[in-house]
């Protein structure tokens, strides 16, 4: 749980430059979205007890799992993005390590 934790802080990081990064309201909206589901399932884990987090994750919030395919778009679509290469390496780096806590 607690190694989550931290896949899910980094994403929700990641995801923050790219908001300030994008250059349209749709991208930011887009984005903002996810950074909304992941700060959700972020504060969830928190909540969890410290012996708790020795267990496996499973996701607790339904915007967690509503996000899958909005993590793939924005995976496939990186390219397009005009962003800092820094955060687009991040963010290539981070998305598959999240979307494989959500299988």
């Amino acid at each position: 749980m607690s190694d989550a934790l931290s896949d899910f802080i980094e994403l929700s990081e990641a995801l923050d430059d790219a908001y300030w990064e994008a250059g349209q309201i749709e991208r930011k909206d887009s984005i903002y979205n996810i950074i909304t589901a992941v700060n959700g399932e972020i504060g969830e884990i928190n909540k969890l007890s410290v012996q708790d987090h020795h267990y496996p994750y499973e996701p607790i919030t339904q915007g967690i799992q509503d996000v899958k395919e909005k993590l793939n778009r924005l995976r496939k679509s990186l390219d397009e993005l005009d962003m800092r290469t820094r955060t687009a390496s991040l963010l290539e780096k981070v998305i598959p390590v999240t979307l494989s806590l959500l299988k």
